[in-house]
Protein backbone atom coordinates (compact mmCIF):
# COMPACT_ATOMS: atom_id res chain seq x y z
CA UNK A 1 0.00 0.00 0.00
CA UNK A 2 1.56 3.82 -0.75
CA UNK A 3 1.73 6.63 1.84
CA UNK A 4 -0.94 8.23 0.43
CA UNK A 5 -3.53 5.19 0.77
CA UNK A 6 -2.25 4.78 4.59
CA UNK A 7 -2.61 8.66 4.82
CA UNK A 8 -6.12 8.54 3.61
CA UNK A 9 -7.45 5.40 4.90
CA UNK A 10 -6.25 7.01 8.66
CA UNK A 11 -8.04 8.32 11.00
CA UNK A 12 -6.78 11.86 12.30
CA UNK A 13 -6.68 12.66 16.09
CA UNK A 14 -9.16 15.44 15.57
CA UNK A 15 -12.37 12.75 14.46
CA UNK A 16 -11.74 9.79 16.90
CA UNK A 17 -14.32 10.80 19.16
CA UNK A 18 -16.55 9.96 16.45
CA UNK A 19 -17.93 7.24 14.32
CA UNK A 20 -16.50 8.26 10.47
CA UNK A 21 -17.34 6.35 7.23
CA UNK A 22 -16.66 6.60 3.98
CA UNK A 23 -18.34 9.38 1.56
CA UNK A 24 -16.43 9.96 -1.23
CA UNK A 25 -19.00 10.17 -3.67
CA UNK A 26 -21.31 12.28 -1.89
CA UNK A 27 -18.55 14.86 -1.44
CA UNK A 28 -15.80 14.38 -4.05
CA UNK A 29 -18.17 15.22 -6.95
CA UNK A 30 -19.43 18.11 -5.33
CA UNK A 31 -16.69 19.76 -4.41
CA UNK A 32 -14.40 18.09 -7.28
CA UNK A 33 -11.41 16.86 -4.87
CA UNK A 34 -8.76 15.30 -6.17
CA UNK A 35 -7.55 11.49 -5.30
CA UNK A 36 -5.62 13.49 -2.16
CA UNK A 37 -8.84 13.86 -0.33
CA UNK A 38 -10.54 11.18 1.50
CA UNK A 39 -14.37 13.01 2.84
CA UNK A 40 -16.34 11.14 5.61
CA UNK A 41 -19.59 11.19 7.13
CA UNK A 42 -19.34 11.96 11.18
CA UNK A 43 -21.28 9.86 13.37
CA UNK A 44 -21.59 10.46 17.06
CA UNK A 45 -20.61 7.61 19.43
CA UNK A 46 -24.01 6.55 20.59
CA UNK A 47 -24.81 6.20 16.60
CA UNK A 48 -27.00 8.98 15.70
CA UNK A 49 -25.92 10.99 12.60
CA UNK A 50 -28.40 13.79 12.66
CA UNK A 51 -26.69 16.15 14.25
CA UNK A 52 -25.73 20.07 14.85
CA UNK A 53 -22.93 22.22 14.08
CA UNK A 54 -21.68 24.88 16.42
CA UNK A 55 -19.50 27.25 14.66
CA UNK A 56 -17.98 31.20 15.39
CA UNK A 57 -20.11 33.67 13.11
CA UNK A 58 -19.62 37.09 11.80
CA UNK A 59 -21.86 38.69 9.03
CA UNK A 60 -21.05 41.40 6.58
CA UNK A 61 -23.81 43.91 4.61
CA UNK A 62 -22.58 43.67 1.12
CA UNK A 63 -23.80 45.77 -2.05
CA UNK A 64 -24.21 49.98 -2.60
CA UNK A 65 -27.73 49.90 -3.97
CA UNK A 66 -29.22 46.22 -3.11
CA UNK A 67 -27.92 45.26 0.41
CA UNK A 68 -27.58 41.68 1.11
CA UNK A 69 -25.97 40.53 4.67
CA UNK A 70 -23.06 37.53 3.60
CA UNK A 71 -22.41 35.25 6.49
CA UNK A 72 -19.07 33.60 7.26
CA UNK A 73 -18.19 30.42 9.45
CA UNK A 74 -14.98 30.41 11.69
CA UNK A 75 -12.99 27.42 13.29
CA UNK A 76 -13.13 26.08 15.98
CA UNK A 77 -16.09 23.88 14.76
CA UNK A 78 -17.82 21.77 17.73
CA UNK A 79 -20.53 19.41 16.51
CA UNK A 80 -23.84 18.12 19.55
CA UNK A 81 -25.58 15.34 19.10
CA UNK A 82 -28.85 16.31 20.54
CA UNK A 83 -29.54 12.20 21.45
CA UNK A 84 -27.04 11.90 24.20
CA UNK A 85 -26.03 15.73 24.30
CA UNK A 86 -22.35 15.49 24.00
CA UNK A 87 -20.59 18.54 22.77
CA UNK A 88 -17.12 17.88 20.47
CA UNK A 89 -14.70 19.88 19.13
CA UNK A 90 -14.25 18.47 15.51
CA UNK A 91 -11.98 21.24 14.31
CA UNK A 92 -9.13 23.72 15.38
CA UNK A 93 -6.76 24.96 13.50
CA UNK A 94 -4.56 25.60 16.16
CA UNK A 95 -4.64 22.15 16.92
CA UNK A 96 -5.45 19.99 14.18
CA UNK A 97 -3.74 19.66 10.58
CA UNK A 98 -0.01 20.64 9.61
CA UNK A 99 0.48 23.68 10.98
CA UNK A 100 -1.66 22.84 14.25
CA UNK A 101 0.85 20.22 15.23
CA UNK A 102 3.74 22.09 14.39
CA UNK A 103 2.20 25.22 16.31
CA UNK A 104 2.48 27.55 13.55
CA UNK A 105 -1.13 28.35 13.34
CA UNK A 106 -1.80 31.68 11.54
CA UNK A 107 -5.66 31.55 9.94
CA UNK A 108 -8.68 33.47 11.31
CA UNK A 109 -10.31 31.51 14.90
CA UNK A 110 -13.03 32.59 16.84
CA UNK A 111 -14.31 35.62 14.94
CA UNK A 112 -17.66 36.61 16.05
CA UNK A 113 -19.73 34.83 17.96
CA UNK A 114 -20.31 31.18 18.40
CA UNK A 115 -23.74 30.13 17.23
CA UNK A 116 -25.53 26.68 16.22
CA UNK A 117 -24.74 27.17 12.19
CA UNK A 118 -28.49 25.90 11.07
CA UNK A 119 -31.37 25.11 13.71
CA UNK A 120 -32.10 21.73 12.57
CA UNK A 121 -30.03 18.58 12.85
CA UNK A 122 -28.36 17.00 9.58
CA UNK A 123 -25.90 15.05 8.29
CA UNK A 124 -22.47 16.35 8.57
CA UNK A 125 -19.27 15.26 6.53
CA UNK A 126 -15.74 16.78 6.28
CA UNK A 127 -12.98 16.43 3.98
CA UNK A 128 -9.18 16.22 4.71
CA UNK A 129 -6.26 16.16 2.22
CA UNK A 130 -2.55 15.17 1.87
CA UNK A 131 -1.10 16.98 -1.23
CA UNK A 132 2.20 16.61 -1.17
CA UNK A 133 3.00 13.28 -0.34
CA UNK A 134 6.39 13.09 -0.38
CA UNK A 135 6.56 15.66 2.75
CA UNK A 136 5.76 12.43 4.77
CA UNK A 137 7.80 9.98 3.76
CA UNK A 138 10.54 11.30 6.49
CA UNK A 139 8.34 11.20 9.24
CA UNK A 140 8.82 7.79 10.61
CA UNK A 141 12.14 7.75 10.41
CA UNK A 142 11.78 11.35 12.74
CA UNK A 143 10.08 9.69 15.16
CA UNK A 144 6.64 11.41 14.21
CA UNK A 145 4.44 8.25 14.12
CA UNK A 146 1.03 10.33 13.66
CA UNK A 147 1.07 11.53 10.15
CA UNK A 148 -2.64 11.20 9.24
CA UNK A 149 -2.95 13.96 12.05
CA UNK A 150 -0.85 16.80 9.34
CA UNK A 151 -2.99 16.91 6.21
CA UNK A 152 -2.99 20.11 4.71
CA UNK A 153 -6.46 21.02 4.13
CA UNK A 154 -9.86 20.87 6.28
CA UNK A 155 -12.95 21.59 5.91
CA UNK A 156 -16.76 20.75 6.97
CA UNK A 157 -20.15 20.64 4.90
CA UNK A 158 -23.04 20.44 6.24
CA UNK A 159 -26.84 19.15 5.49
CA UNK A 160 -28.73 17.11 2.53
CA UNK A 161 -27.51 20.43 0.60
CA UNK A 162 -23.84 19.80 1.13
CA UNK A 163 -23.26 23.20 2.24
CA UNK A 164 -19.76 24.16 2.90
CA UNK A 165 -19.35 26.07 6.26
CA UNK A 166 -15.78 26.34 6.03
CA UNK A 167 -12.53 25.60 4.90
CA UNK A 168 -9.25 25.80 6.08
CA UNK A 169 -5.63 25.66 4.36
CA UNK A 170 -3.74 24.03 7.22
CA UNK A 171 -0.14 23.96 5.93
Amino acid sequence: MELIDTLLNSTPKCLKEFETSDSEKVIKDKFHLTKEFTSRKVTCGCGNSDLLLQAYKTSETKGFFKKTIEDSFWAPGFIVCPNCEKRSLVFDPRQHGWDGEMGANCSIVEEGELVTVKPETDKIYVYFSYQNPENYEDFEPDGINNPEDYFDMFGIVFGANEELIFEYECA
